[in-house]
């Protein structure tokens, strides 16, 4: 109830394009307790104060002042990017140029959430934070004082190093292809076709990595989805545990900026389902996707992946965060979650991807 009505607020955009909104500047929901807060530089205009006079019965709302709207909040964004991607910062006395790792408004439109790295080359991240706390406090503080003069708006600057490479776990044997396999033998570590998202794929290379949605391509061409840090090089991708042949990628079904890769399925069929349920379950438990929607501040939602399996109440803390991911990509639109006290804990790393689907429907 409460997305359906911050999505006729926010007109159905995404989170980035309601920056179109005049004084927009960022929506919460509260599930808790069946309210919504609205961040809004002046007065919403009469659409929106219509929407807010008739809201369903029980749902409340608050409108608070911002200082910046989201529109403001790119304009001074745009200010630290050059052809797409962040400019490095030269800090006096520091020799090399400081590395912006993420750049995201700040939800009550206060300004610009900054994170950093010390540049180290690419691929690389620091293990440790190699200045003691003083001098990192000292550096936050001049990196924060450049980026709001180059933005022109308040910021914020806090170090972040960017991700290491994860190691690649040692591929299991394989074992012999089933022509038709027993529906008893269809895991999420074996999958077959009609592929199903969420289930562990071995890579070109032997790592494991998790499928993503099933969609069609520009050309009406079914695909299965995984993350572009997936590849490890293009050519065949087999199911983890089972070695079955899946699909190749060729580098042309590519979006770094989202991440995502397309693999091209010789037996395209999709089931149009998510895996569910933990890692090894030894029996097929899939949902089907149902419908998607955009992310709010405050929703909770789920991720699936294949090392992990599922783990939902995982609450969305920002929205419309431009961040340096895994292979070292600047993917300009992502969304920040976090686990909270009702998320199940995750043991190991997660080589899955954020499903924002919610109830994974």
């Amino acid at each position: 109830m409460l997305d359906k009505v911050a999505g006729q607020i926010t007109e159905g955009l995404s989170e980035s394009d309601r920056a179109r909104i005049p004084g927009f500047t960022e929506i919460e929901v509260d599930p808790d307790h069946n309210g919504l807060r609205l961040h809004w530089k002046g007065s919403p205009p009469q659409r929106v104060q219509r929407i807010l006079a008739h809201l369903p019965e029980g749902v409340t709302a608050s409108v608070l002042p911002a200082r910046y709207s989201k529109a403001d909040l790119h304009a001074a964004r745009n200010k630290l990017l050059r052809g797409g991607k962040p400019v490095k910062l030269r800090v006096a006395g520091v020799s090399t140029p400081i590395r912006i790792t993420s750049i995201g408004p700040a939800v009550d439109g206060g300004g610009l959430g900054i994170t950093y790295a010390d540049a180290l080359g690419p691929g690389t991240a620091a293990p440790k934070d190699p200045l003691a706390p003083a001098a990192r406090k000292d550096r936050s503080r001049e990196v924060k004082a450049l980026t709001g003069r180059l933005t022109g708006i308040n910021t914020t600057a806090s170090y972040k190093a960017p991700p290491a490479e994860a190691a690649t776990p040692a591929a299991p044997v394989s074992r012999p292809a089933a022509a038709h396999p027993n529906a008893s033998e269809i895991t999420r570590q074996t999958d077959f076709a009609p592929w199903t998202g969420g289930s562990a794929l071995k890579n070109p290379t032997g790592g494991i990595f998790s499928s993503g949605f099933g969609i069609k391509n520009e050309k009406g061409q079914n695909m299965l989805t995984t993350a572009a840090h997936c590849n490890g090089n293009d050519g065949l991708w087999r199911t983890y545990a089972g070695g079955d042949a899946v699909g190749s990628s060729d580098g042309l079904e590519v979006s770094t900026a989202d991440d995502v890769q397309g693999i091209d399925l010789p037996k395209p069929q999709l089931s149009g389902y998510l895996y569910d349920g933990a890692a090894k379950l030894t029996y097929d438990y899939s949902k089907p996707v149902t419908g998607w929607g955009h992310n709010n501040v405050g929703d909770y939602v789920c991720e699936d992946g294949a090392n992990g399996g599922v783990h939902c109440n995982i609450k969305i803390a920002k929205t419309d965060i431009g961040t340096s991911g895994v292979g070292g990509w600047w993917r300009p639109i992502t969304d920040l979650a976090y686990a909270t006290s009702l998320t199940p804990g995750v043991r190991g790393r997660q080589a899955g991807r954020r499903a924002s689907v919610r109830g994974l429907r």
